[in-house]
């Protein structure tokens, strides 16, 4: 199974309380460094909420990573990315990173 976030790091406690009220599903959680990190997943629907944030709060592109998540599964070798990964990194390039569970 594959899940794709959006995930964003170095957030002031304002801007992670704005996260989680702004973006459906987010969740934000404080960082050793005291700063806060969040994530939501990534759907057509949270797209244009996590855009307006971006714009918003000014978080930088560096702060921004799209994460696909891959739940291995011995009998399926290959996922196919959805449509909305291509139309995230359209309007926000950011790293794209794979964790593998």
């Amino acid at each position: 199974m594959l899940t794709v976030y959006f995930r964003v790091s170095g957030l002031t406690k304002l801007q992670a309380l704005t996260f989680t009220k702004e973006v459906q599903d987010a969740q934000c959680q404080v960082q050793p460094d005291l700063a806060y990190s969040g994530k939501a997943p990534l759907t057509v629907y949270s797209m244009d909420d996590i855009n307006m944030f971006i714009v918003r709060q000014h978080v930088q592109i560096e702060q921004c990573e799209i994460l696909l998540n891959v739940q291995h599964n011995h009998s399926i070798n290959a996922f196919s990315a959805p449509n909305q990964l291509n139309q995230m990194l359209k309007h926000i390039d950011c790293r794209v990173t794979v964790e593998v569970d």
